[in-house]
């Protein structure tokens, strides 16, 4: 397969941009992506000449970069990327690398986002990848100033100073941002500037994320043995301040949690029961928030995202 493309590229790439843009698009993932191994020429005209909408990246035992998941088959074979022979198995929609390497990751992912222009970028990160793998790569991404539409990692107790280095490097995410970490319980997150995300999910029990100042619309917190005093002070910040939050999902493990929860909110107004499961929270100050109640999940609207989740639901 490697010499056909070979051979035929050399004819190919003669062609004016305007007729490969055409070529490409009638082309596979797998046949762009070979021929990009074969020159910097190659590289760079595909880079000028064919544009993927969108790429999603998968770090897990693997690295599993691709169009649309799931993958489809692909026999794995050596190949030479920058002098390194890794075996990869190419499908039509994307490209799999079964190295646990940090090295050979970051040629791969390079070699990719070095092919093709992309408008927007997934990322997700999973056990056991290294979070020195999650920062660089971050880095590099951010450096590129490529669009990340969502970011997921999920992984055992880290230290919180590479943590919060990560975070740093997340706040111009624009989609959803998914933090599945495990933190000390007192992790306290300095904010270096707020996030462009829509939808935070803090899965980690910590109430690290600071309402203040934040862009976010929905925040999401898998809770753990936290205290009267921690939710009460958490629902001041946010219900008291000007931030866009507007939705807040608690997940708690107890019922005597959720006790705490309906405590504290409680204390930020008075709670009207108005339908099955839901409850009215009218404020001093005139302000509305609607809460919704179902088994260990527990759901904070402000009176303009409920009234627009009412329009959907009868939508």
């Amino acid at each position: 397969m490697t010499s056909y493309i070979d051979r035929s590229t050399l004819n190919l790439l003669r062609f004016p941009l305007v007729v490969l843009i055409e070529i490409f698009k009638n082309m596979d993932f797998r046949e762009k992506f070979l021929i990009s191994l074969l020159s910097k020429r190659a590289r760079n005209t595909l880079k000028l000449t064919c544009l993927i909408p969108h790429l999603s990246f998968r770090f897990e035992d693997s690295v599993q970069i691709c169009l649309v998941p799931p993958l489809l088959e692909g026999e794995p074979m050596d190949h030479i990327i920058k002098g390194e022979e890794m075996r990869l198995s190419v499908y039509s929609n994307g490209v799999v690398l079964q190295d646990k390497s940090l090295q050979d990751q970051l040629l791969l992912t390079n070699r990719v986002l070095n092919s093709f222009r992309t408008t927007s970028i997934s990322l997700e990160f999973h056990k056991p990848t290294l979070p020195a793998l999650v920062l660089e790569f971050m880095r590099k991404i951010n450096q590129r100033k490529l669009c990340v539409q969502s970011f997921s990692y999920n992984a055992r107790l880290e230290s919180s100073e590479i943590i919060s280095s990560i975070l740093d490097e997340c706040t111009e995410v624009t989609g959803l941002i998914w933090m599945l970490v495990g933190l000390p319980y007192n992790y306290a997150y300095k904010f270096s500037s707020p996030f462009k995300a829509k939808g935070i999910y803090v899965g980690t029990g910590c109430f690290w994320f600071n309402t203040e100042r934040q862009r976010c619309s929905h925040l999401i917190i898998n809770l753990c043995s936290r205290t009267a005093i921690c939710y009460n002070s958490f629902f001041t910040n946010w219900i008291g301040s000007d931030t866009r939050l507007e939705h807040v999902s608690l997940i708690a493990s107890k019922e005597s949690e959720n006790k705490f929860i309906m405590d504290a909110l409680n204390n930020q107004g008075t709670l009207l029961p108005i339908a099955d499961k839901w409850i009215e929270m009218k404020r001093i100050d005139g302000s509305e928030f609607f809460i919704h109640t179902i088994f260990d999940y527990i759901q904070i609207y402000t009176k303009q995202a409920y009234l627009e989740k009412v329009r959907k639901n009868e939508g």
